[in-house]
């Protein structure tokens, strides 16, 4: 999901019904819009800092990078059907990076990642 400007989606109903619509970062999930190039990565340890900083809980609210991961992860528990509304993915998302859930998973994969 484009954190500037408009995204098309398509919904799939149960019944087969397809449906077109445009999704902003503004209007759809209440969120700041930033331009892309604000949240291009750089190499691993470029994208590092931002990344503790973010799950972590230190980032600005309105942060282009923690704005990016609210509006993917909010879209994610949306479709799968964990939240009713985008913006109520907004806000599971940030709580679960204001209560350390966030960071807490990622630990627990490189972990694992770590194990095989």
């Amino acid at each position: 999901i484009a954190p500037e400007g408009p995204t098309n989606v398509w919904s799939l109903a149960i019944d087969g019904t397809i449906t077109e619509e445009t999704i902003t970062p503004e209007e759809s999930f209440g969120l700041k819009s930033h331009p892309l190039t604000a949240v291009s990565g750089g190499d691993p340890t470029d994208n590092a800092a931002p990344m503790r900083a973010l799950l972590g809980d230190k980032l600005p609210h309105d942060h282009p990078v923690l704005n990016f991961v609210l509006l993917n992860s909010a879209a994610l528990l949306f479709v799968s059907g964990k939240v009713a509304t985008l913006p109520e993915g907004v806000e599971a998302a940030r709580e679960s990076i204001r209560s350390g859930k966030a960071l807490d998973a990622l630990e627990r994969f490189a972990a694992a990642t770590q194990a095989v």
